[in-house]
């Protein structure tokens, strides 16, 4: 009778162990292996071309550039946000980039297609991007869009005339090349940042209050 029972209880827990090792498994897939979303896994108007919502738990994603024939254009506010996602790529038919859209993630890199001509505020909030290439494309850069990531460098094209509030506070810039085309940098924008100095070329640009530490030498050109 005993021993029957250890067979049983030995078959049940090596059961139990296969399910769990391929649940294990499965798991480290979604988070290693790019996947291409596809209707199953997000929330898709398809009159509009927006992708609204998220619903799956890959963690290392391809969002496509269409989903049966219909471009995706926008990615909408909120749409990624929190969800631990460690890649994503984003495609060239993409326009508009939502608030919060990629917002509370763990994303270290990320590329912005030049398609892109509107990035909203907190974006991208609360990665830990080290580095990013803001396409020519976007001319105003909105608040909050990087704030508190890990950046440590950052370039601006000369397409930018604004740079809103928060837009890098909370990051690990210890240098920054403002293009003349700035004509405003908002209250807090490069705030809690290792930057010791930065020149302004363009005479007529505004500089609001706390866009730096105090301890920033600011030097401008006339």
């Amino acid at each position: 009778m005993m021993r029957n029972f250890l067979i049983i209880f030995s078959v049940i827990v090596g059961i139990l162990f296969a399910v769990n090792g391929s649940i294990l498994s499965s798991n480290r897939v979604k988070l290693e292996s790019a996947h291409t979303l596809t209707l199953d896994d997000v929330m898709f108007e398809k009159s509009t071309g927006r992708l609204k919502g998220y619903t799956a738990c890959y963690k290392n994603i391809i969002v496509p550039s269409e989903f049966g024939g219909i471009p995706v254009t926008s990615i909408w506010h909120h749409a990624f946000e929190a969800h631990a996602l460690t890649n994503v790529t984003i495609p060239n038919s993409v326009t508009f980039i939502g608030e919060a859209a990629f917002a509370s993630n763990a994303l270290t890199n990320i590329t912005i297609p030049n398609s892109v001509t509107h990035i909203e505020g907190s974006a991208f909030y609360g990665n830990a991007l080290t580095s990013v290439i803001i396409p020519d494309s976007i001319t105003s850069i909105e608040g909050g869009v990087f704030l508190e990531n890990a950046l440590t460098n950052v370039i601006i094209p000369d397409s930018v005339t604004s740079i809103s509030n928060y837009a890098f506070g909370e990051n690990h810039l210890n240098r920054v090349t403002i293009p003349d085309s700035v004509i405003s940098i908002g209250w807090r924008s490069f705030y809690k940042n290792p930057i010791r100095s930065v020149t302004i070329t363009n005479p007529e640009t505004y500089i609001g209050e706390e866009a730096f530490n105090p301890d920033v030498k600011i030097t401008r050109l006339d």
